[in-house]
């Protein structure tokens, strides 16, 4: 992690206040002064600003494979459970984290939580165009000319919806099973995308969420994400 992010995530300051504090020498690293901003810290660097030690706060990361008829919100909407109501039931600690990237109630697939404000930024906000990967099953065999459109994109309520690429998995009974990938997500993207073509979205599974994947989860499991990993995440995303 870079030096000037170290600090900012601490609550020293903000990022580019960050930089200020760094430059003027009022950091050191290992007893140290460091006057780089992109210095990268290593596992067990002693970072200290005016002379006293700054820690990290405490971050929780969880992939969690939410099932369908769960609310992606804290709070209850009628009887359906939350996402967070599945976790506590298991002992998590939950008031702090948020949802990066949320699902439709009838969706299921990866939902990743955080407390983390940086990675929730970088992993949501529209100008980092990050790719989310879905499977989606159609009620019926999906023609070559309607994938094409899809891909250009259709015009719904005033908003333009695309897919940026589709894969054509299985078509079982009759139906179609596809992966879609998406650099962005307007509500119900893809059931509304599909609908404006004629079809209708039986099952829609997100897989992957920019670093993230599904990966051996099961239907309603979750797992924490280990902090080797959020660190390999952190460096390829550039924070």
């Amino acid at each position: 992690m870079r030096l000037q992010l170290y600090l900012a995530r601490c609550g020293v300051a903000s990022r580019r206040k960050a930089e200020a504090c760094i430059e003027s020498g009022l950091v050191t690293v290992n007893g140290r002064v460091v006057i780089k901003c992109a210095y990268q810290l290593a596992e067990g660097d002693k970072v200290a600003y005016r002379d006293l030690e700054v820690k990290l706060p405490s971050y929780q990361y969880i992939k969690l494979y939410k099932p369908r008829r769960c609310i992606s919100a804290h709070i209850r909407q009628g009887d359906d459970p939350t996402v967070f109501d599945l976790l506590r039931a298991k002992g998590v600690t939950c008031e702090t984290l948020n949802i990066v990237g949320r699902l439709d109630k009838d969706s299921e697939g990866l939902l990743v939580l955080t407390n983390d404000g940086d990675l929730l930024n970088r992993l949501t906000h529209p100008s980092f165009e990050v790719p989310k990967v879905y499977e989606v099953t159609l009620d019926k065999e999906i023609t070559a000319e309607d994938q094409k459109q899809a891909l250009k994109g259709v015009k719904c309520v005033g908003e333009h919806l695309q897919c940026d690429l589709i894969k054509l998995l299985d078509a079982p009974k009759g139906t179609s099973v596809l992966q879609c990938y998406l650099h962005e997500g307007k509500k119900r993207h893809l059931r509304r995308l599909f609908a404006e073509l004629g079809y209708t979205v039986k099952i829609l599974k997100r897989t992957n969420l920019g670093p993230f994947s599904l990966g051996k989860l099961r239907y309603g499991e979750f797992e924490p994400i280990l902090p080797d990993e959020i660190i390999q995440i952190e460096k390829r995303l550039g924070i």
